[in-house]
């Protein structure tokens, strides 16, 4: 781990140990990794009202019940995330950004985005800091917004949520990405909360292969590694929700499910885009944009994403350059949409990692390292050595 990159400090005298409360340890790698740290705030001011803020005080209540029913009592932050994801404030947001023109001095221009009347088929970011159990609070999204606006899903629309969304009516499953036993665990809080209702979970399965006599409510898990969206997705088939976990992680590494093909005409009612590490689209910008037509990603942000993208967001921008004087619009629609769609406005951020510090305050994390040495030039063997 690079302790400068988290900001926490290194050990003295040489030592390779360091001790720390897991409070400090969650406050210092949430440090620069939210879903707006990444924007260039430099090019950009941003302006973001919430007009409906939805308390669903009834939802809060028997989330919080149900889960402490079964030895996971959710905590507030998460259960403000659920809800929040469930149903989406309507919020406006004003961009400003300077134009510059060849022989004339820069104009400010603020740019004006709601968010649309019906918050169906748009994304959802979910920045959580680290240890706040995003691979449990992300299912119980997936069924609650099945059961509660499944009837908003409409199965005769094709839902393009690039700063949009749709409307409609219909019953299906959810396809949710990571695979952990935290999925049956949410089935079981979902059943308390709607006993008259049946959730089954599935793993690498065909929506249309589960029959419908078994279940009102079904969650799909998918490793995308062997059973990915290109296999499980169907355009037949209306899905409460899509649900892609580690969503920033560079396809060159590992085989990331949201820069796969899906069904141009695919219904659904909500993307949950999820990692706590947001900051890696800086990263990994250049391969975002080479990502192909079709691809989930570019449902999100568009085909135009990579241009897009490397003016909205700040560090690494691959090779990408722009001169001086561009008078594009470019970046601006691609930062109303980070803003609107995140779990918590801007603003809410120190209060989110604060809050989720001080659950495990009393927590000491102990790490070691392990250095592997391998075969000398003279081809004898050496031990493995532990530092």
């Amino acid at each position: 781990m690079s302790l400068e990159r988290y900001g926490l400090p290194s050990p003295e005298g040489g030592s390779r140990s360091l001790k720390c409360s897991m409070a400090d340890m969650v406050r210092s790698a949430a440090r620069g990794c939210g879903l707006h740290s990444i924007i260039d705030c430099e090019r950009y001011t941003i302006t973001h009202h919430v007009s409906d803020d939805r308390h669903m005080s009834g939802v809060k209540d028997a989330l919080k019940k149900s889960s402490a029913s079964h030895g996971f009592e959710l905590t507030p932050i998460q259960v403000e995330t659920i809800v929040n994801c469930v149903w989406r404030p309507t919020s406006r947001v004003n961009v400003g950004y300077d134009v510059r023109r060849d022989g004339h001095p820069s104009t400010r221009v603020v740019r004006k985005f709601m968010s649309p009347v019906s918050d169906m088929g748009s994304p959802v970011f979910i920045d959580l800091p680290p240890g706040m159990e995003k691979t449990i609070v992300a299912p119980i999204v997936s069924l609650l917004l099945s059961v509660e606006r499944m009837d908003e899903v409409c199965p005769h629309m094709q839902h393009g949520v690039h700063r949009g969304g749709g409307e409609g009516a219909g019953r299906g499953p959810s396809l949710h990405d990571p695979t952990n036993g935290c999925l049956t665990k949410a089935a079981n809080i979902m059943s308390s909360m709607y006993p008259s209702e049946r959730f089954v979970v599935g793993a690498n399965k065909i929506a249309e292969s589960l029959s419908r006599e078994d279940f009102d409510f079904a969650l799909i898990v998918c490793d995308s590694s062997s059973f990915g969206p290109t296999k499980a997705l169907s355009a037949s088939v209306a899905y409460g929700s899509l649900c892609f976990d580690e969503c920033t992680d560079n396809c060159d590494i590992k085989n990331n499910a949201v820069y796969s093909i899906v069904p141009s005409s695919m219904i659904y009612g909500r993307l949950l885009l999820i990692s706590a590490d947001f900051s890696k689209m800086t990263e990994y910008n250049s391969k975002m944009g080479s990502s192909r037509k079709g691809s989930m990603i570019r449902r999100v942000f568009g085909n135009n994403q990579s241009l897009e993208m490397a003016h909205a967001i700040k560090g690494r921008l691959g090779s990408y350059a722009y001169g001086e004087n561009a008078t594009t619009t470019r970046g601006a629609p691609l930062v109303a949409c980070l803003t609107m769609n995140a779990v918590f406005p801007r603003d809410q951020r120190e209060t989110v990692v604060g809050t989720s510090a001080d659950l495990i305050s009393d927590v000491n994390l102990h790490t070691f390292g392990i250095s592997y040495r391998g075969p000398s030039s003279r081809g004898s063997g050496r031990p493995l050595r532990l530092i």
